[in-house]
């Protein structure tokens, strides 16, 4: 029984859940060989060896410490429960990739194209993919909160609560782990039978269920299209409602020089806040999304192969190598941003980790003299909110 790598296996369109087999001693795979060409080189191949662990590591550490700044109490927001589930879910993906990562680099080809190993990769990948599915929602749901925040800032006290957040968290973490339910099935068991002794053994299936409109409606449409559609119309949306109250308070608060500075600064930081959060989600998603779709697409297609689309598997090895770097990126540059444009989050990092030597000077009180920094309070502290 020939058996494969994940990335090259070819499901036997006749295979069935349960099935009798009479075969010798020659037909059984040996676990102590290893059967095809071993594609993981850790050695040769400077971005699996050196580049990707260092840039999991950073991103694991990154979310660690973005969990334990947002799980402080006076951090306990509706979007800083988006924050926190996002970097769970991200951790989670990290973690799983960090685990495949050290079995190969330490097993390396002696496990590779074993039984174990490509069974224990496809269940680790289901996980991957559904905390992946998580995070690109998450991320949807925080670009609404903060729509509605600033676009409708009277109904957003009422809309925006943490109850409500955390229901909408947790149909999004059931709902991920449900679109990845029918990929438990594509693994079926066959019964064979040796020197008079049944074992069972596993094959892969697809008459399952139909993996074509699968691929097309999970990886393609909810994963792909609906959510980047969904986040390229909310920041546009957003840019442009912060630059025309940005204006609309300018010129009706003209007098006051230290509000238009405020203004001119929270703007600014907002701005590129949302500018950079889009520049990092495209690029750092898009590739991965391409990349299962494809592999989960060629697992069952009879006439498309890996090398019709990329040339050679070695290719598509470095693209799904160069996916997996750019959402470990992602996932450090999250903290990046949210310690550059938080204040409030920089400031509870700094109280956490730096003590008394860090600890923000507090700002003199001011008296109520001022009626048009009084009247502006509200729409600030709504829109500082909205960051962190």
């Amino acid at each position: 029984m020939n058996l494969v790598s994940e990335e090259s296996q070819v499901p036997s369109h006749n295979a069935s859940l349960s099935m009798d087999i009479n075969i010798s001693d020659t037909d059984i795979w040996n676990p102590n060989e290893t059967i095809g060409e071993c594609h993981m080189e850790p050695d040769n191949n400077i971005f699996v060896s050196t580049i990707l662990p260092i840039v999991v590591c950073g991103g694991i550490v990154g979310i660690v410490l973005t969990v334990i700044v947002l799980g402080r109490k006076t951090m306990c927001t509706s979007t800083n429960c988006y924050l926190t589930t996002l970097a769970i879910a991200d951790l989670l993906f990290l973690l799983l990739l960090s685990f495949k990562l050290l079995m190969e680099r330490i097993l390396g080809c002696i496990i590779y194209n074993r039984d174990e190993y490509i069974l224990l990769s496809h269940y680790v990948g289901i996980f991957m993919n559904s905390s992946h599915i998580a995070s690109i929602w998450v991320t949807v749901m925080l670009a609404v909160e903060r729509y509605i925040a600033i676009c409708y800032p009277l109904k957003a006290m009422s809309i925006c609560t943490i109850n409500r957040a955390r229901c909408v968290l947790a149909t999004i973490c059931v709902l991920s782990f449900v679109c990845r339910v029918p990929n438990f099935f594509d693994v079926g068991i066959i019964w064979v039978t040796m020197n008079n002794e049944t074992k069972a053994m596993w094959n892969w299936t697809s008459d399952t269920y139909d993996n074509t409109l699968y691929v097309l409606i999970v990886d393609v449409v909810l994963t792909a299209i609906l959510p980047f559609v969904a986040l390229t119309i909310f920041n546009i949306r957003l840019i442009v409602e912060i630059h025309k109250s940005s204006r609309y308070l300018r010129y009706h608060l003209a007098a006051d020089s230290n509000v238009q500075t405020v203004i001119s600064k929270e703007q600014m930081k907002i701005t590129i806040m949302l500018i950079i959060i889009i520049l990092a989600f495209f690029p750092c998603q898009g590739p991965f999304i391409v990349y299962h779709a494809i592999f989960a697409y060629n697992r069952f297609s009879l006439t498309t192969t890996i090398d019709d689309i990329f040339g050679s598997d070695q290719a598509f090895e470095q693209f799904k190598i160069a996916t997996q770097i750019l959402i470990a990126l992602k996932s450090s540059l999250n903290f990046i941003i949210y310690c550059w444009f938080s204040e409030k989050f920089w400031n509870t990092f700094k109280r956490i980790f730096c003590l008394r030597y860090c600890v923000p000077k507090q700002l003199p009180k001011r008296n109520g003299h001022n009626s048009n920094n009084n009247c502006h309070r509200p729409s600030y502290l709504i829109t500082r909110e909205t960051t962190c």
